[in-house]
């Protein structure tokens, strides 16, 4: 096996014997950005989780997909951490903006003439419509403490920053504080967009599937096992950088003991 992928196993192993030692609160005896970035935390180490299994079986494209949710988690997680509150709020609302969005849409899909194919699912408008007045009393309250925090708005809208906005604002922070930090910009540019034609299939991502040879070319229906050290490399590290942030904000003292099983990955 990749030597990578069994640091990965070993870390990940590591990572639930620490949570399950620790006596972490549920979820829901948890507050605030705490409670975000544990949640943060569990998605990031499902999808690590996955790559595992994915590429010991050479599954390399599927990985793919999963590596770019670990690399937004990430980011997600220490962009949460420069100013817990404030964006806190801006995260909750980021993800009840997209609600309204997928709400609006199917509401006006529902009054489409295409909605005879809803009915067959038992959606109304009404049930729809009753979603989206729930909602915005959510929205409104979000709003609320955004703006008490310092959110900024433009036109009356929430300013919610991008993946890569996000990333970038975490290296300005960092080189505030002269902190010592791995530039996450860089790593939106180098695996975050890059694998963007994996998530979305276009062309870019077309000749992942095939494999060229002096014989011809070959469909790769299952992956391509040439790729897994590179996925297991990446996926190792993004993951490690997760859980380093995890020990921190919990203060659990494990960040040395972990090195020390690992050693160098990178």
């Amino acid at each position: 096996m990749d030597p990578n992928l069994t640091k990965l196993s070993k870390l990940l192993d590591f990572a639930a014997d620490v949570m399950d030692a620790a006596n972490i609160p549920s979820p829901l005896q948890q507050r605030g950005a705490k409670r975000h970035l544990f949640m943060l935390i569990v998605a990031g180490h499902n999808y690590s989780e996955s790559v595992f299994v994915l590429c010991k079986q050479g599954r390399t494209h599927a990985a793919h997909v999963l590596l770019r949710s670990l690399c937004e988690c990430l980011i997600k997680s220490r962009y949460l951490y420069c100013n817990p509150r404030l964006h806190l709020w801006e995260l909750r609302l980021e993800a009840f903006i997209e609600k309204r969005r997928h709400l609006n849409g199917m509401k006006g899909f529902l009054a489409s003439s295409y909605s005879t194919d809803a009915h067959r699912a038992n959606l109304s408008i009404d049930e729809v419509e009753a979603s989206l007045n729930h909602l915005h009393n959510s929205i409104v309250y979000c709003e609320r403490s955004y703006r008490n925090y310092g959110g900024k708005f433009n036109g009356g809208e929430p300013v919610i920053r991008g993946v890569l906005s996000k990333a970038e604002y975490v290296d300005r922070h960092n080189s505030g504080l002269n902190a010592k930090s791995e530039s996450l910009a860089y790593v939106y540019h180098l695996v975050y967009r890059q694998l963007s034609s994996a998530v979305h299939l276009d062309g870019r991502s077309f000749s992942d599937f095939l494999s060229w040879s002096e014989d011809g070319c070959e469909t790769l229906l299952s992956g391509n096992p040439k790729d897994v050290p590179d996925v297991a490399r990446l996926a190792l590290w993004l993951y490690r950088q997760l859980i380093r942030q995890f020990f921190s904000v919990y203060r659990l003292p494990h960040i040395r003991r972990m090195n020390i099983i690992l050693g160098a990955i990178l």
